[in-house]
């Protein structure tokens, strides 16, 4: 997606491997993410292609239409900057807010863009997808408690050949291994 007020992110999953063609760009973090929406939905299953917009709204990802009219309207509350130093720093800059009452984590996706893959078997055997915002790594680098705060990680974490760049997202997380809505997104691209 090549707007830019949408920070659209792939999670590759790894859980139709069984059927004969491992997806070269799953992760079971994703997976796991995955499942971690469907108890925050309270959903029985798990499907693919799946959106979730900023946490709270899930539907089904191949109806565009769908997704066009259930967009969140609102911006998210908590601005993230990142940015790259010449002193070899990523530096994440996230603004104050109002407190959260449940735990908010600071997490870094590192993604790669366009990514093209053959698909070997299954209903798209044959067929070449390229895959934008590919997460390859999840990171979770601190928590944040309605203050402003900056992290500091070495740039050299974007410096893996086929990384792109990085997005932060803060997104609460409840008890029930449920995540709940994103208050605040970033992202850099290289």
């Amino acid at each position: 997606m090549d707007n830019p007020d949408v920070l659209a992110l792939s999670f590759n999953v790894n859980y139709w491997d069984y059927r004969g063609w491992r997806d070269t760009l799953a992760t079971q973090d994703n997976t796991d993410r995955q499942n971690a929406y469907r108890n925050s939905f309270n959903s029985k299953m798990v499907y693919t292609p799946q959106v979730v917009i900023n946490g709270s709204v899930e539907m089904k990802g191949g109806d565009a239409s769908e997704i066009a009219t259930n967009q969140v309207d609102k911006e998210l509350a908590i601005p993230i900057d990142i940015k790259r130093s010449e002193t070899g720093r990523l530096t994440i800059n996230i603004a104050k807010g109002e407190k959260p009452k449940t735990p908010v984590h600071v997490t870094v996706f590192y993604i790669r863009d366009a990514v093209p893959v053959n698909i070997i078997k299954g209903e798209n055997a044959g067929k070449q997808v390229t895959y934008r915002n590919t997460v390859s790594d999840i990171n979770t680098i601190g928590m944040w408690d309605g203050d402003a705060i900056t992290f500091e990680l070495p740039a050299s974490q974007l410096e893996r050949k086929d990384l792109t760049g990085c997005a932060v997202i803060l997104q609460e997380y409840r008890n029930d291994k449920s995540l709940g809505p994103i208050l605040g997104a970033g992202m850099l691209v290289e």
